[in-house]
């Protein structure tokens, strides 16, 4: 199964926190999607975006670093059998840019390596996996503090 947890910047004056609304951000072909990721509009992370959260969570940051990949008010989808939309509104979006834009990757990396390299085995090494880290890393950094800078919110979905 191929998962993707998507995230898209909005205008804030016109978030509504409706399931369809949301489910109507994430709409976009996928070279429209790569475009608007170029623009640092939206970001995706693979099916490993539980890992990237563990690099931010890990070291015990606190709130800041749960908001840029799982943290945000949860909203339900109109079918549960789908998974829920997280919302951040611009203090959140700011706090967890502040938070990206604060902390060193290489201090980061340590505290997560044995952990995020585990599942990989001998198969893949540990500096490629360090170098995807770092990729996702420097997107979501780049994203929220577009995000932050325009004072946009941010919504989440994982898409199956």
């Amino acid at each position: 199964m191929n998962h993707r947890y998507h995230l898209r910047s909005v205008p804030a004056a016109a978030l509504t926190y409706d399931p369809d609304w949301l489910a109507a951000q994430f709409d976009d072909d996928w070279d429209d999607l790569q475009a608007l990721c170029a623009l640092h509009l939206a970001d995706v992370l693979q099916k490993d975006f539980t890992d990237v959260d563990r690099l931010y969570t890990a070291h015990g940051s606190g709130h800041a670093g749960s908001l840029p990949v799982l943290g945000g008010r949860p909203v339900p989808h109109h079918d549960d059998r789908l998974p829920s939309f997280a919302v951040l509104t611009p203090p959140g979006v700011e706090e967890a840019a502040a938070f990206l834009t604060g902390v060193c990757f290489d201090a980061l990396w340590p505290v997560v390596c044995k952990e995020l390299t585990a599942p990989y085995g001998p198969v893949v090494p540990e500096p490629r996996i360090r170098e995807h880290f770092a990729r996702a890393h420097e997107g979501l950094t780049a994203f929220y503090a577009r995000a932050a800078d325009e004072e946009r919110s941010v919504v989440k979905w994982l898409l199956l």
